[in-house]
């Protein structure tokens, strides 16, 4: 039998299967083929709201910090705005407006209020019934490079309430957010957000119109990228103003360090509440993940203070903010490694608002819980003595593992001329610095 007659034969005896399974893979693809004409025109319908709510900006620059206005000058056509989301009130209503983006704008971003002034976009003005006279609340998130979710992010107090007068409706729907639905935006004067965000000539967003981005790169600073830079005596310190070092970041000046034949040794710090062992505890201490090795290493000072010896169980005790928005202290547990001698060096910790600057522990104002009760005068001594100085060191990738966040797994990078005299392929931790043997 030929393979065309036995073909014919079963199409005609199975006709009634053959024709379901036909019409099943027609049906499969007219809904697949309208599905994907749907998306792309849903996507094309989003593009193009996105683009006309953009106006005639061609780039946005911003970071989650502020810089220089004056910086947009290097970006040819370009307007240097405030952007931050707030909440609008009426308080002769008690009408409150949720979610709201705060745009600070000038004579540079078109039509814009003056004085007291505040401009809103026809969908907020509608919601809100309010009309031209009335007196509005603006409140909003008062600005930290610091993230709210990292231990020394300042979470009670990060508001900013500005009374201002509404004006008439808003020249432009402009809006940053790439969503469909209503523009619900408020716009005041960029000099007066500044002032009262304590941020005089400095903004978070520049808009750059007409044609291709021009390299402004040469007219940006660290400073403007937040990038600190802290002089050591045989090194140089790479910090952030948000006090942790962006991955990327951190890679890049690995990278760099290496390709100029320096070293770079990461560095994180972070604050124990805890150092306990042998039935006693010291409070508040300043830990430093770095190098490679096992266990836990104390500096003299913390174990005389714990009556610790090499080969004891040593705990720390710690802060950390869960996703929930709740502070929870967790604890960890090593074997005392090594003692080394208490040396002073408080350049492993980065400049800790509240913390840092403080003359005593009792001075201290942190944004998270502080028991004074449990200072004793010999820790007020030796940070009298030693600052900041570490008591204890871990290895970086268990301390990562404890302390690392979605900003970043460092506070900082060491950056130093290498030693011809010493081996870089075997590192271990012995000492209050990375020694390499």
């Amino acid at each position: 039998m030929r393979t065309y007659t036995l073909l014919a034969r079963n199409l005609a005896w199975y006709w009634r299967t053959n024709l379901a399974v036909l019409l099943g893979v027609a049906t499969a693809a007219g809904v697949l083929g309208g599905a994907l004409l749907v998306g792309d025109s849903v996507r094309a319908s989003l593009r193009d709201l996105v683009l006309a709510r953009l106006g005639n900006t061609d780039y946005v620059i911003a970071r989650n910090g502020f810089f220089r206005e004056d910086l947009a000058a290097a970006f040819g056509s370009a307007t240097p705005i405030v952007s931050i989301a707030g909440m609008v009130a009426h308080p002769a209503s008690g009408r409150r407006a949720l979610g709201v983006q705060i745009y600070g704008v000038d004579q540079r971003f078109g039509p814009a209020p003056q004085g007291q002034q505040i401009l809103l976009s026809a969908a907020l003005a509608r919601e809100m019934a309010v009309k031209p006279g009335d007196a509005l609340l603006v409140r909003v998130e008062k600005p930290s490079a610091i993230p709210l979710e990292s231990l020394h992010g300042r979470k009670e107090d990060v508001g900013k309430t500005i009374r201002l007068t509404l004006g008439p409706a808003a020249p432009r729907e402009f809006s940053l957010n790439p969503q469909q639905g209503d523009v619900r935006a408020a716009y005041v004067p960029l000099a007066l957000l500044q002032k009262e965000l304590g941020e005089i000539g400095k903004v978070n967003t520049i808009l750059v119109s007409g044609g291709p981005l021009p390299d402004g790169r040469g007219s940006v600073t660290l400073d403007d990228l937040g990038i600190k830079i802290r002089f050591l005596a045989n090194a140089l310190a790479l910090e952030t103003d948000t006090t942790l070092v962006p991955d990327n970041l951190a890679e890049l000046a690995t990278a760099t360090a290496k390709s100029l034949g320096l070293t770079a040794e990461p560095v994180l710090t972070y604050l124990a509440n805890s150092i306990r062992a042998n039935g006693r505890e010291i409070p508040y201490s300043v830990v430093t993940a770095l190098g490679t090795g096992d266990g836990i290493t104390l500096n003299q000072w913390a174990a005389h203070d714990l009556n610790a010896r090499p080969g004891d169980a040593v705990s720390l005790d710690y802060y950390v903010w869960k996703s929930d928005g709740s502070l929870h202290t967790e604890s960890a547990q090593f074997p005392l490694a090594q003692i080394v001698p208490t040396v002073s060096d408080y350049n492993y910790a980065p400049e800790y608002p509240g913390i840092t600057e403080s003359n005593s522990l009792r001075d201290w104002d942190p944004p998270f819980p502080l028991d004074l009760h449990r200072v004793r005068p010999a820790d007020e001594q030796y940070w009298k003595q030693y600052r900041t100085t570490p008591k204890a060191f871990i290895a970086l990738t268990r301390g990562q593992q404890l302390w690392g966040t979605r900003f970043g797994k460092l506070t900082s990078i060491r950056i130093s001329p290498p030693s011809p005299a010493l081996d870089r392929k075997s590192t271990r931790l012995n000492s209050s610095h990375l020694v390499i043997s």
